[in-house]
């Protein structure tokens, strides 16, 4: 289900006033079970910025004529968009299955509606680093300190919206959020290693 307009700008600014900080953000998203599904939608405006990156390591990997590349260009973007897929839909799968064994399942709808639709702000500031690095503009000293900011910035966004949303202590709040982040990793780098042969650092 695609979000409409109007809900697109209104439940991203509801997950600007939770980066800010404001639990009444929360108000701001649907939070019916279509609002749950449309949802989703949510990464509609995240692909452009996906996408930008995506280009960039494809320029890494296949832009020198002296190379040969192992994988063909529709292999990779192939294998890039399997990945966001997977990434889209693993942390949702799996609370959804525990939900009720753990706890959260009275918010756990409201949880991942305001976690897919933070996600839209999040990808910005973390497009924004690879960005720079894979274009040359600053080198990797300068990016590995960027990167480290723009990480704490996203989990302490991530833990916000896991406690407000979830209604839960801080220590649980943190375990998901951990646990959020690793399987992320899990799947970006795991799934580009056993596909790709690649860590996307080359």
């Amino acid at each position: 289900m695609i979000p409409r307009r109007d809900e697109l700008v209104r439940s991203i600014g509801a997950a600007w006033r939770l980066f800010l900080g404001d639990p009444r953000g929360m108000a701001g998203f649907d939070l019916s079970v279509d609002g749950f599904w449309r949802s989703f939608g949510a990464i509609i405006p995240i692909l452009p910025f996906y996408l930008s990156v995506v280009l960039v390591e494809r320029q890494i990997r296949f832009g020198d004529p002296a190379s040969t590349p192992e994988i063909s260009e529709g292999y990779f973007f192939f294998v890039r968009a399997l990945i966001v897929a997977v990434d889209w839909v693993a942390l949702p799968i799996l609370l959804g299955l525990f939900a009720r064994q753990i706890g959260i399942a009275q918010n756990y709808a409201a949880f991942i509606i305001a976690r897919n639709w933070a996600s839209v702000l999040v990808v910005v500031p973390d497009t924004a680093v690879t960005l720079l690095f894979g274009l040359g503009v600053v080198s990797r000293e300068p990016t590995a300190f960027m990167s480290l900011a723009v990480l704490l910035v996203i989990l302490r966004y991530r833990y916000f919206v896991t406690r407000t949303a979830l209604g839960i202590g801080m220590g649980f709040a943190i375990a998901i959020t951990i646990a959020d982040l690793l399987l992320s990793v899990f799947i970006n780098v795991g799934l580009d290693q056993l596909l790709l042969g690649w860590d996307g650092a080359q």
